[in-house]
């Protein structure tokens, strides 16, 4: 998974909004969704609640 990637995860898993993701990242909402699907199809999450539970695996939520 990419950096970009990643830190797109990261932000689903904060509640962050696409729109909101795209204008912190300044970049389109479209190229958010995009490396969603990208980060999901590698880890194999379906939702949500499956980025979220990965990012308390991995200890984004403890950070922020």
């Amino acid at each position: 998974m990419s950096s970009r990637e990643e830190e797109v995860l990261r932000l689903i898993a904060l509640g962050r909004s696409y729109k909101e993701i795209a204008a912190e990242l300044n970049i389109g909402v479209k190229t958010v969704e995009s490396y969603r699907y990208r980060a999901c199809d590698k880890l194999e999450l379906k939702n949500r609640s499956a980025i979220i539970r990965y990012a308390g695996q991995r200890g984004w939520l403890n950070n922020s």
